[in-house]
Parts: structure tokens; sequence; C-alpha cells
């Protein structure tokens, strides 16, 4: 049952986005080919070689989760093949969303996005690198439903952009240039945009905001709270200074 819904997704996938993805796919890995293929650790890359990347208090509250779908460990080539998956399904509803229809040009906006500098930057930080491609796409995703006019897509929109907010919240300026090209896409067409739509779109954006602000509070709240009873738990502990019979105060 479910092999045969993901075969139906996959034929409503036309054969412009396909010819897009892997173009974006191939484009990104030749262009990334060294970091992706030789292991360099880099700054925090060492000292996250394990670790859950609970950063709750940068207010990344999802990153611990998003993390966790390629594993605590620094597989450096598992999270550099789902970046570029990230990245090329990114280009793909970028497409969509902005109805190009010519192949060269879509293929030339997957190299934009594959080859652009922070994605190059991200990749010497790469025991995160899926996690925070995986918050553009969101933010994609959240576009996406915040313009298609339904109110629920709109509510799922806003759910996106929180769950990429809260994986890396500069990916909020990443949504709000796509809405920008949206809008100018439409103004250069000159269709006709109401003023229900462009106050629909702001109410997901701060719906959108308001979850991530909310929710980031009340994980730093918690957060307090258990290194408070850790503190207080270490400093009303007995102490002893007795080791093997001897007084360390006297050594």
């Amino acid at each position: 049952m479910l092999m045969t819904r993901i075969y139906n997704l996959y034929k409503r996938i036309s054969k412009h986005e396909k010819s897009v993805f892997m173009g974006t796919f191939l484009i990104t890995f030749f262009t990334h080919a060294f970091i992706l293929l030789n292991h360099i650790p880099n700054h925090d890359g060492i000292m996250f070689f394990y670790h859950d990347q609970d950063t709750i208090y940068s207010g990344r509250w999802f990153l611990k989760y998003a993390g966790a779908l390629s594993s605590y460990f620094y597989l450096h080539y598992l999270n550099g093949f789902l970046s570029i998956v990230y990245i090329s399904c990114t280009t793909v509803l970028v497409v969509r969303l902005l109805k190009i229809k010519h192949l060269c040009l879509g293929i030339l906006m997957g190299a934009l996005i594959g080859t652009y500098p922070s994605v190059a930057c991200t990749f010497t930080y790469m025991y995160t690198a899926d996690a925070y491609m995986l918050s553009m796409l969101l933010a994609t995703i959240a576009v996406y439903c915040m313009v298609s006019g339904d109110w629920r897509k709109g509510a799922l929109g806003s759910m996106a952009l929180g769950f990429s907010m809260g994986i890396y919240q500069a990916y909020l300026s990443f949504a709000l240039v796509l809405l920008c090209l949206w809008m100018l896409r439409l103004a250069l067409l000159k269709i006709k945009t109401t003023l229900k739509t462009v106050v629909s779109i702001l109410g997901y954006l701060a719906l959108g905001g308001g979850s991530v602000r909310s929710r980031t509070a009340d994980q730093i709240a918690r957060k307090r709270t258990i290194l408070l009873s850790r503190h207080c738990r270490k400093h009303t502990a007995p102490r002893t200074y007795m080791v093997c019979g001897k007084d360390l105060r006297q050594l």
C-alpha cells in the first residue's frame, strides 16, 4: 500500500520537474564534490562527531529532531546526500511557485541555489548541513502553501515556517525573498492581487513566527528548570574529602 502511494505520487510529478531535480542534483554534486567526497572536520565538526544538536539556547528547538533523520553521528556521505536531495526538492518547488516552464531556466535556478556561497559555507559544517537544507525546503513549502489561496494550506504553511525557523532562523529571509519574487512576477504579468490575499499571507507569516517564539520560550524555560535542579542537587549534596582513608585537604 505504501509503495503504491509513493508510485502514484511519483507519477504526478511532471517530466519537466524530474529533469529540474536531476539537473540540480548533478550540478550541486559536482560543484561541491571536493567537500562531499573528502572528510574534512571543521571547527565544530570535531566536537559534534556524535551530538544531538540540542541548541535550544539559540532558539533552534527543532534542530535536534531534524538532525536525527541522519542520526546523531557525523555521517559525512549521508549528510551530504540528504542535503543535495533537499536542495533539489527546493528547486522543484521554486520552479513550480514561479511557474518557470523553460527547462534550461529551471536548471539554471537549481544551479543558482545549489552553488550559492552560503550553501558552500554550510557544507563546511557537514554534520548539520542536512538539517539546514531541510530548513530551506520547509521555508519553500511554507511559501508555496501560503500563496495557494486555500486557508487550510496556508495554516499548513505557517506550521512549515515554524519548523523551518525552529531549525535555523536565517531561512525566514529565504521565505521572504521567495514571496517578493512571487509578487514581482504577478506585477510584471499584470496579474491582480487582492488585498485579502496579501493580508492572509502576512497573517500566515505572523502565525508561523509567533509559534516559533512561543515554542522557543517554552523550551528555554524547561531547559532552565532542568539546569537549576541539577545545580541545586550539586550544591546541596554532602561533600566528602576522604579518599582511601586520606583527607585530600591535607595533601
